[in-house]
Formats: structure tokens, C-alpha cells, sequence
């Protein structure tokens, strides 16, 4: 008997592995998605800097240049329409990533807990076997020591 549920937490054990391998593996897929989702939203803060200090350098000693700054404001629109929309991705990535981890943990955990069944059931079987030898020496000893008197 068991043997048999050995055998089926072996299974179990084996299945909970393979469980926590996905779900790091999309752990990982998750960091990059998040990690390359925040150098948009970098990117797209630092093109929004910078069409801040073009707009800045239009109004030099010569005089409000109209041209140019009406062009870095329509620039600067569209700078922050991307900015905007980077950041809600970095948020929508984050999310995920969280979720990821709780999930990759969730397995984690019971990875440990099939592997603490698994060594308590194969330190019982060995017990067993060790009781199941114990008891086999003794029978022989005594079918011996009967055989002699």
C-alpha cells in the first residue's frame, strides 16, 4: 500500500515540478515583457524632455521663433499621447508581473509541500522494509533455533 501511494506522490511530485518550471518560465517572459516596457516609457519621457528644451530654445535672444515652437507643441502632443501610452502598458506589464510571481510562487509552494509528502511516505516505506527485514531475520532465527531443539 505504501508503495502504491509512493508511487502516486512520485507523480504528483513530478507534475508540481514540471508546474513550477512553467510558471517561471513565464516568470521570466513577464521581466522582460516589463523590463522592455519601461524603456518605452523612459524613452518616451526623455523625447518629452527633450521637445521641452526645444521648446525652451524657441524663445532665444532673436526673438520667439512662432514656427518652431508651434511645431514642438504639435510634436510635444504627440510625445505625450506615447508617453501616456507607455506608461499604461509599463502599469498593464507590472500587473502581470505580479501576477506571475504570485503564481510562480503558488507552485513553489507546492512543489515543497509534494516534496515533504514524498520524503515522509519514502522514509516510511523504508521503515517498513526495515520492520518487514526485522521481522523476516526473527522468523528465521526462530525457525532455526525450534529446528535445533
Amino acid at each position: 500500500m505504501s508503495r502504491d501511494r509512493l508511487a502516486l506522490v512520485d507523480r504528483l511530485l513530478r507534475l508540481r515540478k514540471l508546474d513550477e518550471e512553467r510558471e517561471a518560465a513565464q516568470l521570466r517572459g513577464h521581466v522582460n515583457a516589463h523590463s522592455a516596457a519601461c524603456q518605452r516609457s523612459d524613452q518616451a519621457q526623455q523625447t518629452l524632455e527633450l521637445i521641452g528644451l526645444r521648446k525652451a530654445r524657441s524663445d532665444d535672444s532673436r526673438g520667439l521663433d512662432l514656427d518652431g515652437y508651434v511645431a514642438a507643441l504639435q510634436f510635444e502632443q504627440v510625445a505625450m499621447v506615447e508617453r501616456d501610452a507607455a506608461a499604461a502598458e509599463q502599469r498593464r506589464a507590472r500587473d502581470a508581473l505580479q501576477a506571475a510571481n504570485e503564481r510562480h510562487g503558488m507552485a513553489a509552494a507546492a512543489t515543497r509541500v509534494s516534496g515533504a509528502r514524498h520524503d515522509r511516505l519514502t522514509e516510511q516505506v523504508r521503515r517498513d522494509d526495515e520492520i518487514k527485514d526485522a521481522d523476516r531475520l526473527a522468523d528465521l532465527r526462530l525457525g532455526t533455533l525450534r529446528s535445533e531443539s
